[in-house]
């Protein structure tokens, strides 16, 4: 869709709202799919596909096991990272880039990073010998979200 929008034959334009697939949201953005109005499933990374056209790869992982799931239909919202979430994410990118180390709790879910000077950041590259600006990350089998009530 970057030489432009092929229309859709009776929607035009074929706009839709976003909501944010990281906080849930209502996106602070507008689709426009066009005759690109397909869903597809990813069999590779469960990624779902938008607008796809048939022999074409996932934009995730670039598989071309894709499925059609079907048309978005005309109320349904388009997962797009609102701004606060772009944001949020550059900033945990950029913490890693310095030093710090991706984690995720397997107990309630909570994703982040922790600061590159932390005494686990630094034992954590040491041991993997994967230096910065290089991603590592880790899981945790608690984190302090879980003692704030994060899902159990």
């Amino acid at each position: 869709m970057s030489d432009g929008i092929r229309l859709h034959k009776t929607k035009g334009v074929n706009a839709h709202m976003t909501v944010c697939p990281r906080c849930g949201k209502d996106g602070d953005s507008i689709v426009l799919l066009g005759a690109e109005d397909k869903k597809y499933l990813c069999s590779e990374c469960d990624a779902v596909n938008y607008g796809l056209s048939k022999g074409k790869c996932c934009n995730k992982c670039g598989s071309t096991c894709v499925s059609y799931l079907g048309i978005v239909e005309d109320y349904e919202k388009v997962p797009a990272l609102c701004k606060v979430c772009e944001d949020e994410l550059e900033a945990l990118h950029n913490e890693v880039k310095k030093g710090g180390i991706f984690f995720r709790c397997t107990k309630c879910g909570s994703e982040g990073v922790i600061k590159g000077d932390a005494d686990l950041a630094v034992a954590t590259r040491l041991h993997t010998g994967i230096k910065a600006p290089k991603p590592v990350g880790i899981e945790l089998n608690e984190c302090p979200n879980c003692d704030e009530g994060g899902e159990e």
